[in-house]
């Protein structure tokens, strides 16, 4: 026989091994009337040519000279042996015999001669097996290899494989073909639920086929891979007729994307068993993409993938968020997407929005989500500090920080005592935040709120209040615009940095020291609404206590509405007092173009008291100050802005003593108006004195 053609015979036997990893298909135990109660064991040899392409005028009918060759481990020897078990001079004779062997562990070798060729199959290459006493094994040879050495050049073949489609639709077949590396596919034609995959002019030896088929709308989903060996023999076509069953194929639905647009990958909307999918990431103005889900209300766990081995029709939800829900029986376990999985504080909450933005929910981490404006819904009271870092700074472009239900159940109570002192909400990252309808309360020794950094806005339904300290520590900005700053132990509001009143209230808040609604220490405080209202101060301003330090700073109250009333201090200024100890340049200013003043108590200066140099109180506009609260001049003069149209008399001045010619009121330098047109707006809170047109004083 031509020795090209013995290749083609080497490879005909030269299978993958019909094993499992178990070896399971090695060494199959089988049912013999010989082992059955003898105490002895037994073997017998199958070859399987099933599932191979190959010509088909060579059989296993040339093989002669055939050994089965077994090894085993001598234990008193030290030392592998072997041992022939079985000689025979042909094919059938080889697979018609029951061989009887000791039961002990053994590696099997079988090797035969065609026409003078060697072929050899070592099993004892893979695997030793157990032959147990009383069993009968069946050895299944597949990978006989041929002594290339003893052959001549090759020439070229080629082969032909038919696949029939018995179950299934397929829209694409592509064809592989490996010899001596990976080859690019090619597109086979469907034809009547038949593919044929041919090629010619391919050098003698094995190569391995690949076909796959793809169905759905975009041609891209696998639905099974057909892979055999082809053996290719000189001159001779190789040829085969397959029938293959193609996996069904499943929809993908996908909901929630009104308004999403892609950011990553693309939808795909069907699938197969065979099939591993990448899900893609969406994104939608003013969300965060949080996942898809399998469930309409987005509970458990996001899906990345559809992993492989997957059936069934799939339906997925996409979970688009801007809300974080916290509640004391909440757990950092859940997500916090819904007020059914809250989490416990907010600083876990942050930690939730962060992960929307990076691998730690390795979903959407291409998303930007700093573009997002955030809620974080407090539902019920959450005791300890909560605070916002600069880390969070590039998450989210704002944040709200709302009671689910109303401050009256929805809390922020830091809990601090004098053994354990500290603030209840602190920022110090540059973002806006706003806070509506919670309760803040159980600072000690410092604040309810802290800021330095960023913006905080307190709105409708806020309390911040019943904090041993200040009511707001303000280093950056705060603005009230609703809600209520009350009944704090020292100073309703610390300004250091910028603050504005539109509405609200601040009320009730006592201190010891200065500035018993509002203490400006330096920066600027704006109140264009709203009322600052029954606060006291021991030392001084009841309302308002303007004072620049460190040195050399500035400190301004802008008033241009809103009210001040019903406060109290038993020295100096019962709504404002405006000091400055004049050193190193400090200025303290209180501004009022609007608003009132009203109804406040003082032992100098029951609406403003005016001391230290160099300090200013300016009027303008519809300023008003009652006049049963008089301005009391320690030094300085009433600076008059711009034209007074409030009621006449705008306010009424008390001098720290009355002298004639004493300076009470003098006109700014860009005022737009005169001392003369305005003077007469004043009053006295001596009658027997009047000021006169050059803002002197002039007794009566």
């Amino acid at each position: 026989m031509n020795k090209k053609i013995l290749f083609a015979l080497a490879s005909i036997i030269s299978l993958l091994l019909l094993v499992s990893t178990s070896c399971s298909g090695l060494f199959e135990s089988i049912d013999d009337e010989k082992s059955n109660n003898t105490g002895k064991a037994y073997i017998k040899v199958t070859f399987d040519t099933a599932r191979m392409i190959y010509p088909s005028k060579l059989t296993t009918d040339d093989m002669s000279n055939i050994k089965l060759i077994g090894l085993y481990y001598n234990y008193n020897a030290g030392e592998t042996e072997s041992k022939v078990l079985l000689s025979a001079d042909t094919y059938s004779e080889l697979t018609s015999k029951t061989i009887e062997i000791e039961p002990r562990w053994w590696g099997f070798t079988l090797t035969a001669t065609i026409n003078g060729v060697e072929f050899k199959d070592d099993m004892s290459y893979f695997s030793y097996v157990e032959v147990k006493s009383g069993e009968t094994i069946s050895l299944s040879f597949t990978n006989m290899a041929v002594d290339y050495s003893s052959i001549d050049g090759f020439g070229t073949g080629s082969f032909s494989l038919t696949l029939n489609i018995a179950d299934g639709n397929a829209t694409k077949a592509v064809g592989y073909l490996s010899q001596y590396g990976d080859e690019d596919g090619t597109e086979l034609a469907i034809e009547n639920s038949s593919v044929v995959f041919a090629k010619s002019n391919l050098s003698s030896g094995t190569c391995t086929i690949r076909v796959l088929f793809y169905g759905g709308e975009n041609r891209d989903v696998l639905l099974n891979t057909y892979m055999e060996s082809v053996y290719i023999d000189s001159g001779h076509i190789s040829t085969a007729e397959r029938t293959i069953s193609l996996n069904s194929m499943y929809s993908i639905t996908y909901e929630n994307t009104d308004g999403a647009t892609l950011t990553e990958g693309s939808y795909a909307y069907s699938y197969s068993r065979h099939s591993e999918i990448t899900l893609p990431k969406l994104s939608k103005s003013g969300y965060a993409f949080a996942g898809w889900y399998k469930t309409s209300d987005c509970t458990g766990d996001a899906v990345e993938t559809i992993a492989k081995g997957t059936t069934g029709d799939i339906t997925l939800y996409a979970l688009f968020v801007n809300a974080i829900y916290v509640s004391a029986s909440g757990s950092e376990s859940n997500n916090g997407y819904t007020a059914s999985t809250p989490v416990p504080s907010i600083n876990v909450a942050l930690e939730k929005i962060n992960s929307l933005n990076n691998v730690g929910l390795a979903i959407i981490s291409s998303l930007n989500t700093a573009d997002v404006d955030y809620t974080i819904y407090i539902d019920g009271e959450i005791t300890g500090g909560q605070s916002i870092t600069m880390a969070f700074a590039d998450y989210a472009k704002s944040l709200t920080i709302e009671g689910l239900t109303g401050n009256e159940t929805d809390i922020l109570n830091g809990g601090f005592t004098a053994d354990n002192p500290g603030t209840t909400f602190s920022l110090s990252a540059d973002i806006s935040v706003t806070i509506k309808n919670l309760t803040i309360t159980g600072g000690y020794n410092y604040s309810g709120i802290v800021i330095d950094s960023g913006n905080v806005t307190l709105s409708e339904g806020v309390k911040v209040t019943d904090n041993n300290g200040y009511g707001a520590y303000v280093t950056s900005s705060l603005t009230i615009n609703g809600g209520t700053i009350c009944n704090n132990t020292d100073s309703g509001v610390m300004v250091q940095g910028k603050c504005y009143m539109i509405s609200g209230e601040i009320s009730n808040n006592t201190t010891n020291g200065y500035g018993g609604g509002v203490y400006i220490q330096r920066g600027t405080f704006s109140m264009s609404g709203g009322s600052i209202t029954g606060n006291s101060a021991q030392a001084g301003g009841g309302g308002v206590f303007i004072e620049a330090r460190p040195d050399p700073d500035i400190s301004t109250f802008y008033m241009t509405g809103g009210s001040i009333r019903g406060n109290s201090t038993s020295l100096y200024g019962g709504a404002v007092y405006v000091y400055n100890n004049g050193d190193n340049g400090n200025i303290s200013i209180f501004d009022m173009s609007g608003g009132t003043i009203s109804d406040n108590v003082a032992e100098r200066g029951m609406g403003v008291s005016l001391c230290g140099e160099p300090s200013e109180f300016k009027m303008s506009g519809n300023a008003y100050i009652a006049s049963d609260n008089d301005v009391w001049l320690a030094i300085n003069c009433i600076t008059i802005a711009g034209t007074l149209t409030g009621t006449t008399p705008v306010a009424t001045i008390t001098p720290s003593s009355f002298n004639p010619d004493l300076t009470v009121l003098k006109v700014a330098n860009d005022a737009e108006t005169t001392i003369e047109a305005e003077y007469s707006k004043f009053a006295l809170s001596d009658s027997s004195y009047s000021i006169g047109a050059d803002g002197t004083l002039q007794q009566n």
